[in-house]
Order: structure tokens, then sequence, then C-alpha cells
């Protein structure tokens, strides 16, 4: 099975990191998360600019600059080849507060 593991805390996050270890025991997973914290973006997709991305020496991928979204989209559409099976999201650090 294949997974894109993303978030919204960014990629350094230990709720990702924690997950994405626990995947890995049965599964091939691809980390693709914001290169910061972009809690709160919801589904903003970046058009009007472009992304960039870095690869980190373990595999995991940071979209600098980017929203949940636009690493969940990059991911099933340019990153992972074969596409993912199944995209999963978390763990996330504290609750969201809104309205």
């Amino acid at each position: 099975m294949r997974i894109l593991l993303s978030n919204d805390d960014g990629v350094h996050a230990p709720g990702i990191q924690t997950l994405a270890k626990a995947l890995r025991e049965f599964a091939d997973v691809q980390v693709v998360a914001p290169d910061r914290n972009r809690s709160g973006a919801s589904n903003s997709l970046t058009l009007e600019s472009s992304l960039r991305t870095f690869t980190f020496e373990n595999g995991d991928i940071a979209v600098q600059m980017g929203t949940p979204t636009d690493c969940v989209y990059l991911g099933v559409n340019a990153l992972m080849r074969p596409r993912p099976d199944i995209v999963v999201s978390g763990i996330k650090r504290r609750a969201e507060s809104g309205g």
C-alpha cells in the first residue's frame, strides 16, 4: 500500500513524524507537508506563484510556503509515482479552535 501523509502543522511536527513511523511498519509512506505551521489555511490552493519543494535525507518533502492543499495536490499529481492508494492527514498537535 502506498500512503501520502500530510498535515497542516508542518513537516517537522511531532504528530506527523510519529504517524509516519507507525505507518511505515506496513506501508510505503511519502510525507509531503508544509515547511512550516499552516494551521488555519483551510482549503487554500496557491495559484499566483510557483511552489518549491525540499527533500530531506529521510525522503520527507517540504513544500516551501505551501498550504496543506498544495501539499496533497502536489503529492498526488506530481511527487508520488505511482500515485498513492490513500491520503492520510494528521496527527493534530492540538484541537483547532473555531466558530
